[in-house]
């Protein structure tokens, strides 16, 4: 596991000692990218925040909860600082990649994974809602709700499959990858992952949902992690890919 991981690994499981504090999250993640965020962003950003927290005070889900907000949050920054992002490109990456980090899961209601995509139609039609008020221009609004719309499971499966074939994923593809890739990066850590499997499976449970594998068995986190056998470059500049063949080949013999 590399020291990036490692210590990443270790900040959010410190986190949960307190309340995350979204606004100084939001301002630690621009000065780690050495970035002032566009007033524009900045009115978007905070609106979103101020309805995370006040989702919050209806009940925080186990999981899905203002510090996987965090969690995703720092995990854009390092893999964003793995890659170089186009500065002439016709949406603002960086600022777009934060955006979707803290609005994904906006108004979540604590079900698993559906059959469609609702869930993440439901998050990304309340940001951009924000976004179109506050002005942003068609190309940001487009890569906001791609990026939010590709947290689906299914739909980051199907692309991903293109890293074991012969097909390069373009652009856009590729951010919606790293996107994913930072959605479950906590997820993926060895110890760390573990506590949030159980805490995904009680809420799960909580709202009816028991599937045959649920992410706290070893077959249920061994099928989870084996989805993210193939990453992008930027999630291998980390360790991720390494990070999570190591535990796959201990969950497997466990299966076994």
């Amino acid at each position: 596991m590399s020291p990036l991981l490692k210590a990443y690994e270790k900040d959010c499981q410190a986190s949960r000692q307190t309340v995350p504090d979204l606004s100084a999250c939001l301002t630690a993640a621009y000065r780690h990218l050495g970035r002032n965020p566009a007033p524009t962003f900045a009115k978007v950003n905070h609106k979103i925040i101020d309805l995370l927290n006040a989702d919050a005070e209806l009940g925080e889900h186990a999981y899905h909860n203002r510090h996987h907000v965090r969690d995703v949050l720092f995990a854009v920054v390092l893999l964003l600082k793995q890659t170089q992002v186009d500065p002439d490109g016709k949406a603002r990456v960086v600022e777009c990649m934060i955006t979707a980090a803290l609005g994904h899961d906006l108004h979540h209601d604590g079900l698993g994974t559906t059959p469609t995509l609702d869930l993440e139609r439901r998050s990304a039609t309340a940001v951009l809602e924000i976004a179109q008020d506050a002005g942003l221009p068609p190309a940001d609004l487009g890569l906001i709700e791609g990026l939010i719309l590709a947290s689906y499971p299914p739909k980051q499966l199907k692309i991903r499959e293109k890293l074991g074939l012969n097909q390069a994923p373009d652009p856009d593809e590729l951010l919606a990858l790293m996107f994913g890739e930072a959605d479950v990066m906590a997820s993926l850590a060895p110890e760390f992952g573990k506590t949030l499997s159980i805490a995904l499976s009680a809420e799960w449970r909580k709202a009816g949902r028991i599937l045959p594998l649920m992410p706290d068995d070893d077959a249920g986190r061994a099928g989870f992690l084996g989805c993210y056998r193939l990453m992008t470059p930027a999630a291998q500049a980390l360790g991720l890919d390494v990070m999570v063949a190591e535990q796959l080949q201990v969950l497997q013999r466990n299966v076994a």
